[in-house]
């Protein structure tokens, strides 16, 4: 039999050495890094995985304390859409994180190591049943009232283009400004959420996960869009980059695709940390925006983007403006080595990268598929 810890009696220094060794944010955190990108579209993950590493943790310092309550949260899943399998991997995948710590840090000071664990893998698997209890019921119609949607959520809904109720006009602007950032690290993206939860920032919702995200907030005139991305830049000294894009309540969803669209051409084309529309990358966008263009040129570059020689010998040489000699220094290889690359590059998409014609083809099918991967990285607001 384990040992029932809410009946144990708890040695006052077992609570402080876990205190003193375990942060309850670094373990969270390390747990959203980790989060599938199904787990990240959920708007409240961060929330959860903290509420639940805090409880953990209590458990195993032994302090009696109410289980949390995680079937609102399991509602807001279901009516977002989330996958519920990936957020119940996330918990189990946090509750063996938590339980590997304990054991690591404070094994040596516990009283009843084993007992503890066995209490806190009971309560993972509590906190679970109680999530898809809460999701079950949203499947079923259990789903807050529109009225009673945070404004997060409201946006939430305009950006993936779903129906908004038409009773709720007064709770929103008539025009939006969007900012799509997307940063080096997810400590980036951390820090800001967490300047953002500022009064200052107040009319604006922020839904960032991962390595990107969007600000939304309501604009009268397109200039805000860019002077909200200048502020936002400005939060951080690491690099950040902004796309910006501003459009009428009616069309919102596009207007979000239209400020991903240009963080992600911008990060594809090796420009620097900074603002940007799509005005900026005119040939780009207009190629992204023809279907059978773009599915051309994913075709040619595929091949290159997968390998990843191929691909850095084609950006030096981009770089370098097609001057050979100037591409092998950058690389760091003899110039006879570039050309065998070069000559691979042609014999697998039929275009040559050492005449012009042929490297301007190459260098936008480059731009169109590392396009695709960037915009993957921006956290999804799609409504199922």
């Amino acid at each position: 039999m384990g040992t029932d810890l809410s009946r144990e009696a708890v040695r006052p220094d077992d609570a402080r050495v876990l205190a003193d060794s375990l942060d309850t944010s670094v373990l969270a955190d390390r747990a959203l890094t980790a989060a599938s990108p199904a787990a990240r579209r959920f708007a409240d993950l961060e929330p959860l995985l903290r509420i639940v590493t805090a409880h953990l943790v209590a458990v195993a310092e032994g302090v009696p304390q109410p289980r949390p309550d995680l079937h609102r949260l399991g509602v807001s899943a279901a009516v977002t859409g989330v996958s519920i399998d990936a957020l119940v991997g996330v918990l189990g995948d946090l509750t063996v994180r938590v339980m590997d710590e304990v054991t690591l840090v404070a094994a040596p000071a516990l009283a009843d190591l084993t007992g503890r664990l066995k209490q806190m893998m009971a309560s993972g698997h509590r906190l679970t049943r109680s999530l898809l209890s809460g999701f079950l019921s949203g499947w079923l119609g259990d789903r807050p009232a529109a009225e009673s949607w945070s404004d997060e959520q409201l946006v939430r809904k305009l950006l993936s283009g779903a129906e908004v109720p038409e009773d709720l006009p007064q709770r929103l602007a008539d025009s939006y400004a969007v900012v799509a950032v997307r940063a080096k690290s997810s400590d980036t993206i951390t820090q800001l959420r967490r300047m953002l939860a500022t009064s200052a920032w107040s009319t604006y919702a922020a839904l960032l996960q991962g390595v990107g995200g969007y600000l939304v907030g309501p604009a009268a005139r397109v200039e805000v869009a860019t002077d909200v991305a200048r502020q936002l830049r400005g939060l951080t000294t690491d690099a950040l980059w902004c796309g910006v894009a501003w459009g009428q309540r009616a069309t919102l969803a596009a207007t979000g695709e239209e400020a991903a669209e240009a963080v992600a051409i911008a990060i594809a084309t090796a420009s620097p940390p900074g603002t940007y529309r799509v005005a900026d990358f005119l040939v780009e966008y207009a190629a992204s925006r023809q279907d059978r263009l773009r599915d051309e040129l994913i075709r040619i570059g595929r091949p290159v983007v997968a390998n990843h020689v191929l691909r850095t010998t084609l950006k030096a040489l981009l770089e370098a403006d097609s001057n050979r000699s100037q591409a092998a220094r950058l690389l760091v290889v003899h110039r006879s080595t570039l050309d065998y690359r070069l000559s691979r590059i042609e014999a697998m998409t039929g275009h040559s990268p050492t005449t012009p014609r042929g490297l301007q083809v190459l260098g936008a099918a480059l731009t169109i598929c590392t396009v695709d991967m960037e915009r993957a990285a921006l956290p999804s607001v799609a409504n199922h």
